[in-house]
């Protein structure tokens, strides 16, 4: 299998409709000015991103109506100048995002679809703990949901592991955590995911993705000597019944961040111990032959980087397609410049060498970044759409879309299959935050 260009990057400005939604639609007239692309639904029916402004960013929000034709909506702001979106849920019934609160923290957003197509409101998601005014402590910020957004996952102000100091303000640290949503819109209280073996010292974390019905999310922790990909799964009970909770951490492989998973929950991806971009996926080992008793493990391939000998640093970002069968991210490159690539599994746990997608930049000499994949099928040939932004002629960075077609008719291999019985460890839960009793945590 192999893939070529549609379209080369474009920025947005000038980009011609039919590079998404496939008609002879008029071409876009988005002033995307200094933009960055930070999420697309399904399809492509929604665009979130934002643009800078020097040191202020002003978040947009682009709908696709019946017609085929796009419209933007502005972003309430909370009555502030600044405001970043960081993404929409699949089906684009919910925008994530985040801005600056009265107390001058980053506190994370929401906005739920409404039936005329528009958003409302933005409610503020809070943080772990309340203050004695019931103002909330701290940050938080989300980074991504599930398909329909009933469950949020990212990072938030935690002093769990911070030691009391006499005569000292206790400074937080960001953890992992969950969020469920309620009957009325909003979120539950957030929920901390503790650390590998229920450690619950001083660390940091953030959760970087959940698979599409909730049952996984996976990200990063860091205790100050080793940094971590982490896995956790949904606490069932003994019924079967599915949990408002999630198991304490698991780690994957050799990867020491985890940015994204597949549809199908095979492949989850970002960047190994060796600093490059890896592909991981679950397996279960037995001790011996014939043994009913197994481990859950991982396995992964290092994809290498743009350079030759595979010198310097890649991060896959994203893994997308109907059998998770293309990832794109970032590498250094022998132009002494990181740029967008992609590459396209041939196998079980095999991936072909790493593809540029150039930039904006003449002689394609600019910085780029791919961050998004999506892909559905256009009569007999698969479609990829790919987002970032790049550097451009006047050193700012330009949003752009690109599409990727297979030269033939797509049917990449399946993802292994895992037969040896179900894909769990042994679950242990959450046991509840723990902080130190002696901590003074008032704003």
């Amino acid at each position: 299998m192999s893939l070529k260009f549609q379209n080369t990057l474009l920025i947005l400005s000038s980009l011609p409709l039919q590079a998404i939604a496939f008609n002879n639609s008029p071409v876009f007239e988005w002033e995307l000015t200094d933009s960055i692309i930070t999420g697309f639904s399904e399809r492509g029916g929604v665009i979130t991103g934002y643009n800078m402004s020097g040191s202020d960013r002003k978040s947009f929000i682009y709908l696709k109506s019946s017609d085929g034709r796009w419209s933007k909506q502005n972003l309430d702001t909370f009555d502030l100048d600044s405001s970043n979106i960081y993404g929409v849920s699949s089906d684009g019934s919910v925008i994530y995002g985040s801005y600056k609160s009265d107390s001058e923290n980053v506190r994370a957003f929401t906005l739920t679809r409404k039936s005329d197509g528009s958003y409302k409101t933005l409610k503020d998601i809070g943080t772990f703990y309340k203050g004695n005014n019931d103002l909330f402590i701290g940050n938080s910020e989300i980074r991504g949901s599930t398909y329909s957004g009933d469950i949020i996952i990212g990072k938030a102000s935690s002093f769990e592991g911070v030691t009391s100091v006499p005569g000292v303000k206790p400074a937080p640290d960001e953890h992992a955590f969950y969020a469920f949503r309620n009957s009325d819109g909003t979120y539950s209280q957030l929920g901390e995911i503790t650390g590998f073996n229920s450690y619950r010292g001083k660390r940091k974390s953030e959760a970087n993705a959940i698979s599409r019905d909730g049952n996984i999310i996976v990200g990063s922790s860091d205790d100050g000597k080793n940094k971590y990909a982490f896995v956790t799964y949904r606490m069932k009970d003994d019924s079967g019944k599915l949990l408002n909770n999630y198991s304490q951490m698991y780690s994957i492989a050799n990867l020491n961040s985890a940015y994204s998973m597949g549809d199908n929950f095979m492949y989850v991806v970002g960047e190994s111990n060796s600093g490059h971009a890896a592909v991981a996926y679950p397996f279960r080992e037995y001790h011996y032959p014939g043994s009913n008793t197994s481990t859950y493990g991982w396995k992964s391939v290092d994809l290498g980087t743009l350079r030759k000998g595979n010198r310097g640093n890649s991060v896959a970002y994203a893994i997308g397609g109907s059998d998770d069968e293309l990832v794109v991210g970032q590498s250094d490159t022998d132009l002494g410049v990181k740029q967008a690539f992609f590459s396209h599994r041939t196998g079980d746990l095999s991936f072909s060498s790493m593809k540029s997608l150039g930039s904006l930049k003449k002689g394609n000499t600019g910085e780029s970044i791919a961050t998004n994949v999506s892909s559905f099928y256009d009569k007999d040939k698969v479609v990829y759409l790919v987002s970032g932004y790049s550097e451009t002629d006047d050193n700012k960075k330009h949003a752009f879309i690109v599409k990727l077609l297979g030269n033939v008719f797509l049917d990449p291999p399946p993802p292994p299959l895992i037969t040896s019985g179900t894909m769990s460890p042994p679950m242990i839960t959450d046991p509840g935050s723990v902080v130190d009793p002696d901590l003074e945590i008032e704003p």
